[in-house]
């Protein structure tokens, strides 16, 4: 089994301290309850130690018969009371910790989703990420879980050296006796954390596999596809034959586990036995008096039920440390986009955007893009094209700031030449499909005008998803997706005209289409080309397609072959040229031109 190396970078000390920091900042005020209340517990439970003692002697003390009513009274008021303040510490004490856990479970969630928005796109290439944000999330609770711990340890030691006080003061062999208790349960809890975590670390690749075939069992998206296929036995058998390789080794686990804590058990049960024979021994002997006796035997049971409280404190603070110390190596990614969109936001423009010969590979996969140079003047349509796989689409993620060339440049210049913010507004060919209303789904664009009701219409209008919104039950209000009550489900077309609408809302510089019409029927795919310079307001476009006859009207087209430019010019100068552009092109015309036989859209992307 794999040792998580992470775990053993800092101290239980210094993540203890950072945990206090951290539910500080989360929340001050409800840090300070449970901790009170805790503090408070331990003062009531040495007082009740105390009130019985007394009662107990004033008893045992009448000689000529009980004593009166008025001396018991008060010790039977106090006894009662701090039951009833016991049980009312617990129960407020429960509902803060719940309170609290809430809250810096929010507060640690939100953090999470913060570095998981903005770190680098090029995480979401790696499994280890993937890996650190799931046991980040199984996680999320650790903070509270150790404060609990931590408070448990303080409370149970403050009692037990109250109890241990007692006994010291009654007979000092009694406490040597009953002191090595609290070794078994630390070392039995630290052995059993530490090797949960490492079951956990080496597990979770096969764990966010097993969760990801139930995702897909579970998806709608899926659904029609699996029962075409039949596939849902076959998958279903592979999900359970996961869990039982999982089940498995937690059955290992407990075993080893419960072998530990017989031998555990034994030794603590040792402990008692020797401190109660003690007890017994010096009373056989009169140097224990019947009250001192009695006195031992409770702080014995309090004694003993504390020191076990205080190592399984001790141990479980130590595997909370573990999951925390993960948790702050994820918290340490950095985030360096942040600044970078903050600027395009507030971008105002650019003169133009000059690609010089870059290259960039996915890890893993190779050079994608080869030494690719390219010029894009502001107000022009400039389209890209090429078959599947040629790097179209990992231009436009370049060009978005997404990623970062492995060599060569990529500036955005202003009229002087010098370097100015990106803006750009992006269809991705996979565009998101939101199930939020239809409003949102626009103006989610830019999220600074989402109360701008007009600018969402005119998007819609520009984007022609006004008709498909106005048919809508309840128009713009509308919620997407049948999954929630009154949600309204759209077509694959329709949906792409409602994430142009999307990205033309957005205030940019630079439109990028990728496949725009891929999901179009040839009407709408027609209406978006001849109406798209009016739709761009004036705005630069860049149109990835592989469908030629969609970018024969740009300003300048540029021909992609396995990450190179192969050619470049308008349609006129490509089609003289006779190379690559005008093969393709005239493939994918000839399929509309020929009689009697009908064209193959899948083949050439539609007209």
């Amino acid at each position: 089994m794999n040792v998580a190396p992470a775990a053993k970078r800092r101290g239980v000390g210094l993540i203890v301290l950072d945990t206090i920091v951290l539910t500080w900042r989360a929340s001050r005020w409800m840090m300070c309850g449970p901790l009170l209340l805790t503090g408070a517990q331990s003062g009531i439970l040495a007082l009740q130690l105390l009130v019985a003692g007394h009662l107990l002697d004033t008893v045992t003390r009448g000689a000529a018969g009980p004593p009166p009513v008025a001396q018991l009274a008060p010790w039977i008021l106090a006894a009662a009371l701090l039951f009833g303040g016991d049980t009312l510490v617990n129960a407020v004490l429960r509902e803060r910790e719940f309170i609290l856990g809430e809250t810096v479970g929010r507060f640690v969630e939100r953090h999470v989703l913060h570095i998981s928005t903005e770190v680098e796109l090029s995480a979401f290439d790696d499994p280890d990420f993937h890996d650190r944000l799931k046991r980040v999330d199984m996680g999320t609770g650790q903070p509270v879980i150790l404060l609990q711990n931590a408070f448990s340890l303080l409370s149970s030691a403050v009692t037990a050296l109250g109890a241990m006080a007692a006994l010291f003061l009654i007979n000092p062999w009694l406490g040597a006796a009953i002191l090595p208790i609290a070794v078994p349960a630390g070392l039995l809890s630290s052995k059993r954390g530490r090797e949960f975590f490492d079951f956990l670390y080496s597990f979770t690749p096969r764990d966010r596999e097993r969760e990801y075939l139930g995702s897909v069992l579970r998806s709608r998206e899926l659904a029609k596809e699996i029962r075409a296929f039949q596939l849902g036995s076959f998958l279903l058998g592979r999900h359970q034959r996961m869990h039982r390789e999982r089940l498995h080794e937690l059955r290992r686990f407990a075993r080893r586990h419960i072998a530990r804590a017989v031998a555990a058990a034994g030794a603590a049960a040792a402990c008692v036995g020797i401190s109660l024979s003690l007890v017994t021994w010096l009373s056989a002997r009169r140097e224990l008096s019947l009250t001192e006796a009695a006195l031992a035997i409770a702080a014995l049971a309090v004694l003993s039920v504390k020191l076990s409280q205080v190592g399984r404190a001790a141990g479980m603070l130590k595997e909370s440390s573990l999951y925390l110390t993960d948790y702050a190596e994820f918290a340490r990614l950095p985030v360096p986009l942040a600044s970078r969109r903050d600027a395009a936001a507030s971008a105002s423009g650019f003169a133009e955007i000059v690609v010089d010969r870059v290259s960039f590979g996915y890890p893993g996969a190779g050079r994608v893009l080869r030494e690719v140079s390219m010029r894009i003047p502001a107000g022009g349509v400039v389209a890209v094209v090429g078959e599947n796989g040629s790097g179209k689409t990992t231009l436009v993620k370049l060009l978005c700031g997404l990623y970062e060339p492995s060599t060569g440049s990529l500036a955005w210049l202003d009229a002087h030449g010098a370097e100015t913010a990106p803006s750009a507004s992006v269809l991705f060919q996979d565009f998101g499909q939101y199930l939020v209303s239809a409003r949102d789904n626009i103006g989610f664009g830019d999220s600074v005008l989402m109360d701008d009701g007009d600018a969402i219409r005119r998007a819609a209008r520009a984007a022609g998803a006004d008709g498909v919104i106005d048919r809508l039950p309840a128009g713009y209000d509308t919620i997407l997706g049948p999954e929630f009550i009154g949600g309204t489900d759209l077509s694959r077309g329709q949906w792409q005209r409602l994430a142009l609408g999307r990205t033309l809302f957005r205030r940019s510089s630079l439109v990028i289409l990728d496949e725009p019409a891929a999901a179009l029927d040839p009407r709408r795919e027609y209406e978006l080309f001849a109406n798209l310079r009016a739709s761009l307001g004036g705005r630069t476009a860049l149109i990835i397609s592989h469908r030629f006859s969609n970018v024969r009207h740009a300003d300048r087209i540029y021909v992609l072959e396995q990450g190179r430019i192969l050619e470049e010019g308008s349609h006129l100068d490509l089609m003289r040229q006779a190379g690559m552009y005008a093969e393709l092109f005239t493939m994918q015309a000839k399929g509309y031109r020929d009689v009697g036989a009908p064209a193959d859209h899948t083949a050439v992307g539609g007209p």
